[in-house]
């Protein structure tokens, strides 16, 4: 294939995956889902204990800012997608959003 015909066939669906992201990061800002840093060091040790022989070298990885970053940003949208889930299963109320300016401005 060429680029463009790969360009144009990855497109829809990097708009797909940004419109998704937009939306579980609205939701969670809705729901106020958030993700302490104990739970990033958890998890960061789950990794790596599951690494094997690759632990020291994963650890270097992950305790570096982006690292943790990346695996903050995974938890939020783990904890989200449940979030939504027990919402769905009305396992729980849904947060209300909090008010919203109006569009065009102040009356």
């Amino acid at each position: 294939k060429t680029m463009d015909q790969l360009r144009e066939e990855l497109t829809p669906i990097a708009a797909q995956r940004v419109v998704r992201s937009l939306a579980l990061s609205r939701l969670a800002e809705i729901q106020q889902v958030q993700v302490a840093p104990e739970e990033v060091d958890a998890e960061i040790e789950s990794i790596v204990k599951g690494s094997g022989e690759h632990a020291d070298r994963m650890r270097q990885v992950l305790t570096a800012q982006s690292g943790r970053d990346s695996v903050a940003r995974s938890l939020l949208t783990r904890k989200t997608l449940e979030r939504l889930a027990a919402i769905a299963r009305g396992e729980q109320p849904a947060a209300a959003p909090a008010e919203a300016p109006a569009a065009g401005g102040a009356t």
